[in-house]
């Protein structure tokens, strides 16, 4: 036997031999056991993740439709002379060359009108009962003030200590200022209850509030009030930017766009949160480009965007609810449109009909 079989041998023979157990060490066993249970609990908080991102996701997917959007954003806009801000939340109401309620101070020309709450547009709130937790600005034009008017050259600062007293709107803050040779009022009232927050915000809109002349202060043709609901403030009166303000019509409400060369569209028909396109009003031609598009759809819609002819990108709308005194099916928005080109909106995601 050469030595090549003897350990060809001898390997069959080791093949045949019990296998020996060796014991690993008692410290390795532990961390190998640790490993194995955190192995083991990290692929379940895996799924448990995964699980949890799919719930989210289908969860967003059945939920992109607002229960309760806003009435307005943040924004600030000229109301004839008066360059002032509103919260999101709020209310703001343009009542320059609006007729005057009984309730209104006598010899006042009302301007505008600041809310936390819906007031509606069929009275003035000088005069009116203040929710316990609500706060209101009331601003008017004094017809027949002139330069020797002994009150206050603006700015005007109104604060906690502004005196309260009994007056023509009810008990509140009262101010008298004079910006140039005409004279306004101002009356800030706040409930009972009013949060110490929302009342010093209103506070810092009125400090804030710039007054300028502007050409027509002394108009005499009527319009209905309108609320308000976004715009953007341009330099003076006179360029003013835009405002989007929405009042009731004959069928249901009017959309104006306020601007240098705006347009308005109203009673709105036929609309339905699967079928039907939003209906759009547009001014277009020689404008200021920061002028947005706006139209109506069905109330709930889950998104609207605007399609611009030619290779510019879209845009999706900002959509807004109505104020509570105006009970439509309806929703509004508004898209910039910076090409200043005809387009097209059309719904996202429609909801399904309901068989």
């Amino acid at each position: 036997m050469n030595d090549a079989e003897r350990f060809r041998q001898l390997l069959f023979e080791k093949a045949g031999e019990p296998t020996t157990s060796v014991r690993l060490p008692d410290a390795v066993l532990r961390r190998s056991r640790l490993r194995q249970l955190r192995t083991i609990a990290g692929g379940f908080l895996a799924s448990v993740a995964v699980v949890g991102l799919v719930a989210v996701q289908i969860g967003r997917r059945d939920t992109t439709t607002p229960a309760d959007r806003p009435t307005g954003v943040e924004r600030t806009v000229w109301i004839a002379g008066a360059r002032i801000s509103a919260p999101a939340s709020w209310y703001l109401i343009d009542r320059w060359g609006s007729p005057t309620e009984a309730s209104d101070p006598p010899g006042e020309q009302p301007l505008v009108q600041l809310t936390s709450w819906d007031p509606g547009l069929d009275r003035s709130i000088c005069g009116a009962a203040i929710p316990d937790d609500g706060v209101a600005l009331y601003v008017g034009l004094e017809r027949h003030g002139d330069s020797s008017d002994p009150a206050p050259v603006w700015p005007t600062v109104v604060g906690d200590d502004t005196p309260i007293s009994d007056g023509p709107c009810g008990a509140g803050r009262y101010v008298r200022f004079r910006p140039w040779d005409r004279t306004l009022f101002a009356w800030i009232g706040t409930g009972t209850n009013a949060d110490p927050v929302a009342k010093h915000e209103l506070f810092d809109r009125f400090n804030d509030m710039r007054v300028d002349p502007w050409p027509d202060e002394d108009a005499t043709s009527f319009t209905e009030p309108t609320y308000v609901v976004a715009g953007e403030a341009g330099q003076d009166p006179v360029t003013r930017g835009w405002k989007l303000e929405v009042r009731p019509s004959g069928l249901n409400i009017e959309l104006i766009l306020d601007a240098f060369n705006g347009g308005s569209i109203s009673d709105f028909t036929d609309l339905d949160q699967s079928t039907s396109s939003p209906q759009v009003c547009c001014a277009y031609g020689p404008r200021d480009t920061s002028d947005p598009v706006f139209g109506a759809v069905a109330e709930g819609v889950r998104g609207v965007r605007w399609i611009p002819l030619g290779d510019e990108s879209p845009t999706d709308a900002t959509i807004l609810s109505l104020p509570p005194t105006m009970p439509f099916d309806l929703d509004i928005f508004f898209a910039p449109n910076p090409a200043n080109v005809n387009g097209r909106a059309e719904l996202i995601a429609p909801i399904p009909a309901a068989p």
